[in-house]
């Protein structure tokens, strides 16, 4: 599968609802989501950094920075909190990006 990478450069927001038991739906910014507590969210710059937005405290957004880089396929992820994540990414367009669950 050939990833167009100029659609990953953007932020993503976590659509939980079109989640499956083996993948994991984002939405870009602006989308019309339902309402919610809160969303994680993915900012893949083009520059390779990220910002990694999750559910704080309190339902406080709180964000990681850190970089990320594409692999055959899969999006590597490496924050300042010395943890790794790896996704395999099944689709990624304009107004999708679906990532596979490990």
């Amino acid at each position: 599968m050939a990833l167009e990478l100029k659609y990953l450069n953007r932020k993503w927001t976590h659509s939980f609802e079109e989640d499956t038991e083996n993948e994991m739906v984002y939405r870009p910014e602006g989308f019309g989501f339902g309402k919610a507590r809160g969303r994680t969210q993915l900012e893949l710059k083009e520059n390779g950094n990220v910002i990694d937005t999750q559910i704080g405290r309190d339902d406080v957004p709180d964000a990681v920075i850190g970089t990320w880089k594409l692999e055959a396929d899969q999006l590597i992820i490496d924050l300042s909190d010395g943890s790794r994540q790896v996704f395999p990414v099944k689709e990624v367009t304009p107004e999708k990006l679906v990532l596979k669950k490990l």
